[in-house]
């Protein structure tokens, strides 16, 4: 359905704002206690396989805890897991370096073991690879997200010198052509009705932007690709006559592929598919990179639950899945896994970065699920000079009211009985108009319908699953006064950023995910007539 508004918003809901970053809290985590196999798991699987015998130095920055990283840099490539939230988007260029210098290692030692099982007297302990070749997954939302991220991984690739993408990346205009936009067939009206939605709104869901989130693709790397895109940058040849001679390769089997990227809803659809594409995706991970966690968090961030489950898990019996795997050549360490660690033992060798602008409870949970990292975990969160009430504009009594929970498992249902005997019961008696209920959760969102339905409260809804022409007929009739209560949902406003106009009273059944959303929301108070709350 259409999602033009034919309302203006110049509320700048950039998550990605001009504040500077005053201060950095870090939680750090130790790591994991030792067991009697840890001597044997590297934590660059690659670069410690060189040898049958480990370093005392290896060993001892695994079994003793280490002090923490002077930076987010440092902590990135101690392979340690790492949650940063918050502030600016300021870690992926860190993440990419560490992503490319990760996959170098492991072809550079692949390429090198097989020169030496080749030779004559072959070594009999050539062990420096999982089950398949994928070692690096990255979990993003939309095609127009996977374009901006793969441009950035090429830049490095190619040491930010500006050879032409098209001259080393084998494919590079069919993945332009995919996963960009024509911006000829962009017409201005639609650029300026997205513009006044705001900065963010314009980089991840503007006109601009290919929106698409069913997607995956496998990138393949040549040894030494840093060399030979130099030379191509040194000679200007475009190399377009053989596949062989790109150093880089975009659309590669996932068999023959070093880094993935796709999104969740993609990998879930290929899997339902194929189940023997688990294993050459999943199966021998040691980096899963989830850079925009908040925004896949707003599409459906179950889906990333989902695919996490299946990683570094053993792949399936089945004739695409372990025929043609070299089990002379995979790690001691992937092949006896099920004898430690309750079976996650594979998991302990892989690194997983998530960065959102925001943290709750389900990021979180799967944060502290899957991040089983050896060399420990990180928390950090980045916090900025302002809040966001002092963006309000309108001149409104904003009252906050903190509901008391003694268990956690019933927070819900006593946050639902105080807005129904407290907040719902003042509206009611008042029979005033105009007032919007926001909704950050879905879940919360259905209780809160429900409780209306079940005492027949007169009300319209705009949620992210309405259709167009719904939204339109509940606007009108909440503006006019023909239905007193609008519950306004989270997604709804992410994807859509409408402006709710009339809004005489506003209530937040919770704080919203971002912070801007709270000052964006309130500036629709009519000035001198609302009266804002948080509970």
């Amino acid at each position: 359905s259409s999602i033009d508004d034919d309302d203006d918003d110049d509320d700048d809901d950039d998550d990605d704002s001009d504040d500077e970053v005053d201060k950095t809290k870090a939680l750090v985590h130790p790591p994991h206690q030792p067991n009697p196999f840890l001597h044997t798991l590297p934590i660059s699987p690659p670069t410690l396989s060189k040898s049958s015998s480990t370093t005392s130095k290896s060993q001892t920055s695994i079994l003793s805890p280490s002090p923490p990283p002077s930076s987010l840099s440092s902590a990135v490539s101690s392979f340690a897991d790492i949650l940063v939230t918050g502030g600016k988007r300021q870690n992926e260029d860190a993440v990419i370096d560490h992503v490319l210098s990760h996959v170098n290692n492991v072809i550079t030692v692949k390429s090198k073991n097989d020169k030496k099982a080749d030779s004559d007297n072959p070594p009999d302990n050539l062990r420096d690879q999982g089950y398949f070749r994928n070692t690096v997954l990255v979990l993003l939302p939309t095609r127009g997200v996977a374009l901006d991220y793969v441009n950035l991984l090429l830049s490095k690739a190619d040491s930010n010198h500006g050879t032409p993408m098209e001259s080393f990346a084998l494919n590079y205009d069919r993945f332009e052509k995919e996963f960009g936009v024509d911006a000829s067939e962009v017409e201005e009206a639609e650029v300026k009705k997205a513009r006044s939605k705001g900065k963010q709104y314009m980089r991840f869901l503007g006109p601009y932007v290919n929106t698409d989130d069913d997607f995956k693709l496998g990138i393949s790397l040549s040894p030494s690709f840093h060399d030979s895109i130099s030379k191509i940058a040194k000679t200007g040849s475009s190399q377009t006559t053989k596949s062989s001679s790109f150093p880089i390769r975009l659309y590669s089997s996932f068999e023959n592929s070093d880094i993935i990227v796709a999104s969740p809803l993609g990998l879930k659809l290929l899997f339902e598919k194929d189940t023997d594409n688990i294993g050459p995706v999943l199966s021998s991970l040691n980096i899963v990179h989830i850079p925009y966690a908040d925004i896949i968090y707003m599409q459906n961030w179950s889906m990333v639950n989902e695919v996490l489950a299946l990683a570094n898990m053993t792949p399936s019996s089945g004739p695409s899945s372990l025929s043609e795997i070299d089990f002379s050549r995979v790690y001691n360490w992937v092949l006896d896994r099920e004898d430690i660690d309750n079976a996650k033992g594979n998991r302990l060798a892989r690194q997983l970065i998530i960065s959102s602008a925001f943290i709750n409870a389900e990021i979180s949970s799967t944060f502290s699920t899957n991040g089983l990292s050896l060399t420990g975990s990180y928390k950090t969160k980045l916090v900025t000079s302002s809040g966001a009430v002092s963006d309000v504009d309108v001149n409104v009594q904003q009252v906050f009211q903190r509901v008391q929970c003694d268990d956690f498992k019933m927070a819900t249902k006593q946050k639902l009985d105080y807005f129904r005997h407290n907040v719902l019961k003042t509206i009611l008696s008042r029979k005033s108009t105009n007032n919007l209920i926001y909704i950050p959760s879905y879940f919360d969102f259905i209780k809160v319908r429900n409780l209306l339905l079940k005492l027949e409260v007169p009300h319209v809804v705009v949620s992210e699953y309405a259709r167009w022409s719904e939204i339109q007929r509940g606007r009108s009739r909440f503006f006019h006064g023909q239905k007193p209560i609008m519950l306004y949902t989270g997604r709804a406003h992410f994807f859509r950023r409408l402006r709710i106009r009339g809004v005489r009273n506003l209530t937040f059944f919770s704080l919203p995910q971002y912070p801007w959303v709270y000052s964006d929301i309130v500036n629709w108070v009519e000035r001198g007539e609302g009266v804002g709350g948080e509970m």
